[in-house]
C-alpha cells in the first residue's frame, strides 16, 4: 500500500512539474519581443502536450482569428477538454487538449481543466495586449495623419488666401479707378482696365475651379462618362481657345490620323488638356511655341503638350504631380502663381481612364507633359445597331 501511494505521488509530482514547465514556457513565449500572434500561438500549442502524464498520446489545438494551430494528431473519438479564449469578455477562440482515449482515472478532469483554464487565460491576455498595442499604433498613426492634415490645411488656407487676394486686389483696384476717374479716362485706358479685370477674373475662376475639383476628387466623386470620341476635334478646340487667351504664343496642334478615335470622357480630357496648355503658357516666353500632339503607341494613344520655357529642374520631375506642389526654381511670369493643383488633377483624371502621365525635359529646351489613353485596337467607330441605321 505504501509503495502504491509513493508511486502515485511520484507520478503526480512529475505531472505537476510538467504543468509548471508548460506554464513557464507559455509565459516566456508571451514575453517574446516582436513575435506575432501567429508565432506565439504556434509555439504555445507545441508546449501543451508536455503537461500531460503521457504526452506522447496527447494533442493540443488552438483556434483564433479563423486559424487553427495543432500539435499532435487529433482523433475523432478523442477525450477532449476545451476552454474559451476571451478578450474583454468576448469569446475570440478556444484551446483544446486531449488523449486518444479517455483517461482511466476520473479525477484527471479536475487538474487538466485547471491547467486548460490557465492556458486559455494566458492566451486571452496575449490577445488583449496585442489588440491594445494595435489600437495604440493605429491611434499614433492617425495622430500623425491628423497632424499632417492640419498642417496641410493651414498651408492651403495661407496659399488660398494669398492666391485669391491677388486677383481680387486687381479687380478692386481697376474697378475703383474706373468709377472714380471715369470722366478723365480715355477709351483705350478704360479698355486696358477692363482687360486687366477680365484677366484677373479668369484667374480667380481657375483657382476656384481647381479647389472645387480637388475636393470632388478627394471625396471619390470622380465619375467618368466614357464614349468613343474624336481626339483631333478636341485638341483643335483646345488650341483654338488657347490662341484667344494668349495671342503672344504660337499654339500648334498635330494629331495623327490613326490617333483620332479614343474611348474617353471628353469633358475630363478637355480639362486635362486645358490645364496642361495653361501651365505651358505660364512658363513659356512670349513668342514661344506650345505644341499639342497625339500619336498612336503600342498601348493606345499618347498625347503630349510641350513648351519652350525653362524646363523643370531634374530633382523636381518626380514631384510635379503632387498636390499643392509648385516649382521652386523655375521663373514664372507675373500672375502665373497658382495653388499647385492643376497637374495633380490631371494625374487623377488620366489614371481614372486607365492611362499614365509623366513629365520630362526636351533636349532642345522646355518641358513636355505626356499622358496615354487606352483605345480600341482598330481605332474604328463601333458599328451602329440596325435600329439606329434605319432611323
Amino acid at each position: 500500500m505504501a509503495t502504491r501511494a509513493s508511486t502515485f505521488s511520484r507520478g503526480t509530482l512529475r505531472k505537476r512539474i510538467g504543468e509548471l514547465q508548460c506554464l513557464y514556457g507559455i509565459a516566456s513565449v508571451a514575453a517574446m519581443p516582436g513575435a506575432t500572434l501567429e508565432e506565439q500561438a504556434s509555439r504555445i500549442v507545441e508546449l501543451l502536450p508536455g503537461a500531460f502524464r503521457d504526452h506522447r498520446r496527447a494533442f493540443a489545438r488552438i483556434t483564433h482569428g479563423g486559424r487553427e494551430y495543432v500539435s499532435g494528431t487529433p482523433f475523432p473519438d478523442a477525450f477532449i477538454l476545451s476552454a474559451d479564449i476571451t478578450d474583454d469578455g468576448e469569446r475570440v477562440g478556444s484551446v483544446e487538449i486531449g488523449y486518444r482515449d479517455a483517461p482511466a482515472e476520473p479525477d484527471i478532469c479536475g487538474p487538466e481543466a485547471l491547467l486548460l483554464n490557465a492556458v486559455a487565460e494566458r492566451l486571452g491576455g496575449i490577445v488583449e495586449r496585442r489588440r491594445s498595442r494595435d489600437q495604440l499604433q493605429t491611434m499614433k498613426r492617425k495622430a500623425v495623419e491628423f497632424k499632417a492634415l492640419d498642417r496641410m490645411k493651414t498651408n492651403l488656407l495661407a496659399t488660398v488666401s494669398h492666391e485669391l487676394r491677388t486677383p481680387l486686389t486687381t479687380i478692386k483696384g481697376y474697378t475703383t479707378m474706373m468709377l472714380d476717374y471715369h470722366a478723365k479716362l480715355a477709351p483705350e485706358e478704360i479698355r486696358d482696365c477692363l482687360e486687366a479685370v477680365d484677366a484677373a477674373t479668369d484667374r480667380l475662376r481657375r483657382l476656384v475651379d481647381n479647389l472645387l475639383e480637388t475636393s470632388r476628387l478627394e471625396a471619390g466623386m470622380l465619375k467618368l462618362d466614357k464614349r468613343p470620341g474624336d481626339l483631333r476635334e478636341l485638341v483643335e478646340g483646345v488650341a483654338a481657345e488657347a490662341r484667344l487667351r494668349s495671342a503672344r504664343h504660337d499654339i500648334a496642334a498635330r494629331v495623327a490620323a490613326d490617333a483620332r478615335k479614343v474611348e474617353m470622357d471628353e469633358r475630363r480630357i478637355r480639362q486635362v488638356l486645358d490645364n496642361l496648355v495653361e501651365n505651358a503658357i505660364k512658363y513659356s516666353p512670349d513668342g514661344g511655341t506650345i505644341q499639342i500632339a497625339a500619336r498612336r503607341n503600342d498601348g493606345g494613344v499618347e498625347v503630349s503638350v510641350s513648351d519652350e520655357g525653362p524646363g523643370i529642374p531634374p530633382q523636381e520631375l518626380a514631384h510635379v504631380f503632387k498636390r499643392m506642389y509648385r516649382l521652386a526654381r523655375a521663373p514664372r511670369k507675373p500672375g502665373a502663381d497658382g495653388l499647385g493643383l492643376g497637374l495633380s488633377i490631371c494625374q487623377r483624371i488620366v489614371k481614372a481612364h486607365g492611362g499614365t502621365i509623366r513629365a520630362a525635359n526636351r533636349e532642345t529646351g522646355g518641358a513636355v507633359i505626356t499622358f496615354t489613353l487606352p483605345c480600341r485596337a482598330d481605332g474604328r467607330k463601333k458599328p451602329r445597331r440596325a435600329k439606329e441605321a434605319g432611323a
